[in-house]
């Protein structure tokens, strides 16, 4: 059985995909990567791993003298 001319259009339609559809996916990757740029510079903002832990007890609290 042969295709006609409308069935091999048809197909070829089905493989390519929309504009719309290829446009939303590079929006959300670019808000994807934003986001992670915004929180990577918080983290470095905020000191996390760049300062030593607070002290557990203030000085001349506890048993030690």
């Amino acid at each position: 059985m042969r295709a006609t001319i409308d069935q091999v259009d048809m197909d070829d339609k089905a493989t390519v995909p929309d504009d719309e559809a290829m446009l939303a996916y590079a929006l959300l990757l670019l808000v994807l990567a934003g986001t992670a740029v915004a929180l990577a510079r918080t983290v470095r903002a905020d000191g996390l791993g760049h300062r030593p832990p607070p002290r557990s007890h203030a000085d001349g609290v506890g048993g030690a003298r």
